[in-house]
Order: C-alpha cells, then structure tokens, then sequence
C-alpha cells in the first residue's frame, strides 16, 4: 500500500489536468510536491542515510577524504558552509528540493506547456521521487533546466560553460547535458524528422538491452570505472527494488515511444522529439551495460515532461483521445508497479521529518 501522502498528491495532479485552464490546483500539488520533498524524513529514500553519515564525517576539505561518498567540491562547499550555522542535516538535505523543483518550473515556462501535464508525468514517471535519491544529480538538471531559455535563444557558449561549471560542482554526470547544444543547433537546420530511421534505431537499442544485458553487464563495471564514473553509480541502487530498471519498464517505455512517434508530426517541435529519442536510445544502452549506469541518460529523461504535452497539443479528436488513454494506462501500470506494488527508491512509507 502506498501512503496516504502520495496518494493525496496524485488525487491533486489528477484535478489539475481536469482543470488545467485554472493555476489554483496546479500550484497547490506542485507547493505540496516542495512540502513533501523538504519534509521527508531520514527513512524516506534510500540515499539519505548515507549521506547523513557524510555530513557528520566531514569537518574540512581535508577530511573529504573519509567520506563514503565522492562528493564534488561544489556539494561539499555547500555542505560546510552550512554546517558553519546548523548541525542539521536533514534541513541541509530539504534546500536541495526547492532548487531543483525551481529548475522543472522554469524548464516546463520556457516550452509553454501546461504544467498540470508535465507536473503529474514529473511525478507518475517516478520522476519526482529520484529527487528523493539521486538528489545532487536532480539539483544539477534542475539548475541547468532553470537556465534552458539560452539554449533556446542560442546562447550556446553561455548555456555550455554553465553546464560545465554546474557538473564539475555538483555532478560530472551532467556533462553529457552538453549534447543538447549540437543537437539544438542540427535541429534549427534541419525542420524533419526522419521518423522511420529513429523507429529502426530506438528497435535496435531496445534489442540490445534485451539480449545484450546478460553478456555485457558482466563486465559494465570496468567500462564505467574506466570513464570516471564508476565510483559515483557503484551503490546507487543499494536497497532499491529489483523491479526498479526491469524488462517491463524498458518494454513498456520503449513501446510508448514508438506510439508516441507515430502520431508526432514530423515538422514540429523537431529538437525536442530528437531528445526524446535520445533518451529512450541512451536508456536502452546504459541499462545494458548497468542497471545504475542507466541514469547518465537522465538529463534527457526530463524531456519526457515536455515532449508529450507538445504532442497532446498536435492532436485533435478521437486521435487525441485515445493518445491520452495509451498514456494513463503507461505511466500508471509503471506507477503501480514501482511504487504501490513495489517500494522502488525506499520511498514508501512517507515519514514526517521530526523539527
């Protein structure tokens, strides 16, 4: 059973896209989605105790060093300058949950898409809850989310040395984020999709992570410690459900994409469908080689909450309507699944932090 919490906010998101021409229940579930997230308590994901050890061990930059996890100098500096005026960490842990929800409200303006679409996938995608875990990685897409009005505008080298500064402070597995530039720039020059051919490749990686998984994963472990990330993935899954990144979940996503691209009118919002697919691409293949390997691709996951709505707004009639059903029954079969049947991220049962 799911707690009494989460199911009060998905009653919440459900009204608001009921009424999504009105702000007032879009902005109570998205304030409540802040509330939650700053007011979890210490058993309320699966990454917080060992952060919690963290924040205790450390005193200096000189004792980083004992530190079970390799944090980037940025957190650390975060996290010692505000140990200078509290001890507390789960209030050190709650600031990371307004910046970050800042970052998706900006990113969902600068698309103009109803937040009420893009706040309930945000949360039924389990979204919402990797901020509960993968909580520095969510901070760094939040920031770089927040500022996605210059890639628009083609501030690319000012889009770029954000995400570099944003990465090596917080997250170096954000650094991939810098492929939207080139892919932003492709996109203004070339105005179709070639739908067939990312039909024939989103195929294809999905084959791989199918098949390939069980020879590759074997030694997924060597390649990723061989490009640095290693040490940051290596236990991110630790007490997490072994549903978490399962065959249904790769099937099911990767399906709904190929849906999703075959009523997507190929001259429209061309950058973002790009992305799209290269996210359920990068998806399939990081899961082939590791299971937590999976979350580089998540800077494009994100996109999931933009490309969707803008193809809800292509559609008309029944087309539309049976676009919107495919959709529900998708995202809440992975709902229950990973969080009413299963307790993927230790998320279940919310607890209210002590003050």
């Amino acid at each position: 059973m799911i707690s009494i919490e989460y199911i009060i906010l998905g009653i919440l998101l459900i009204f608001a896209c009921i009424f999504s021409n009105k702000r007032h229940f879009t902005n109570v579930a998205f304030i409540y989605m802040i509330i939650l997230g700053m007011m979890r308590g210490l058993e309320v994901g699966t990454d917080h105790l060992g952060y919690e050890s963290d924040f205790y061990l450390i005193k200096t930059f000189k004792s980083m060093n004992v530190m079970r996890h390799d944090f980037e100098i940025g957190y650390v500096s975060f996290m010692l300058l505000f140990k200078k005026f509290s001890n507390d960490y789960l209030t050190f842990a709650s600031l990371a949950i307004p910046v970050t929800l800042w970052g998706f409200w900006r990113f969902m303006e600068a698309f103009k898409v109803k937040k009420a679409y893009s706040l309930s996938l945000f949360y039924f995608s389990g979204m919402y809850f990797a901020t509960f875990n993968v909580m520095r990685q969510m901070m760094a897409i939040g920031v770089i989310l927040g500022f996605i009005n210059w890639l628009l505008n083609k501030k690319y080298l000012k889009f770029g040395v954000l995400i570099i500064i944003v990465s090596l402070l917080f997250h170096k597995s954000t650094l991939i984020s810098l492929v939207l530039i080139p892919i932003h720039y492709y996109s203004t020059k070339h105005a179709e999709l070639p739908k067939k051919h990312i039909a024939i490749v989103a195929g294809v990686c999905f084959a791989a992570f199918f098949v390939g998984k069980e020879f590759v994963q074997n030694t997924s472990l060597a390649i990723l410690l061989s490009i640095g990330l290693g040490d940051r993935y290596d236990g991110y899954l630790s007490g997490m459900s072994e549903g978490d990144i399962s065959n249904l979940t790769a099937t099911m996503l990767t399906i709904y994409f190929l849906i999703w691209l075959y009523f997507k009118n190929k001259s429209k919002n061309v950058f973002i469908s790009w992305i799209y697919f290269i996210y359920i691409a990068t998806f399939n293949i990081f899961q082939m080689l590791d299971s937590a390997a999976g979350r580089i691709s998540y800077p494009f996951w994100v996109f999931v909450l933009i490309a969707i709505p803008k193809l809800l707004e292509e559609l008309k009639g029944k087309i539309k309507v049976f676009f919107i059903l495919i959709t529900i029954v998708v995202y809440a079969a992975l709902f229950i699944n990973n969080y009413w049947l299963n307790n993927t991220n230790g998320v279940n049962p919310y607890i209210w932090r002590t003050l």
